[in-house]
């Protein structure tokens, strides 16, 4: 049963997602665990029922997700092209193909 909320949860997350991207922005789900390749599990601080969740998302050139923010930690990797972000504080960040951030 935990399984099965877990799933409906992760569905909603991406629907959520999707809905306050601009359309064509594509999010596929890669991963989506509450416990290691070991068999222990995750904890955040101040959560309970902790997973990692990993998706791809594909912006098409000049595409923009719009502003929104993150109640949670979030880690990226540009696989090809380049990402602009504009932050809270009015700072952009730039990142090109094979950076990582969080």
């Amino acid at each position: 049963m935990k399984r099965l909320v877990w799933t409906w949860l992760m569905v909603l997350f991406i629907l959520a997602a999707q809905a306050q991207y601009d359309k064509g922005i594509l999010i596929e789900p890669l991963l989506k665990s509450d416990t290691t390749v070991t068999g222990g599990g995750f904890h955040y601080p101040g959560t309970e029922n902790d997973e990692v969740t990993v998706l791809k998302i594909t912006f098409k050139p000049g595409q923009s997700t719009g502003w929104h923010k993150h109640d949670f930690p979030v880690f990226a990797y540009v696989m090809k092209g380049e990402l602009t972000a504009e932050i809270e504080n009015g700072k952009t960040l730039h990142y090109k193909k094979n950076d990582a951030f969080s």
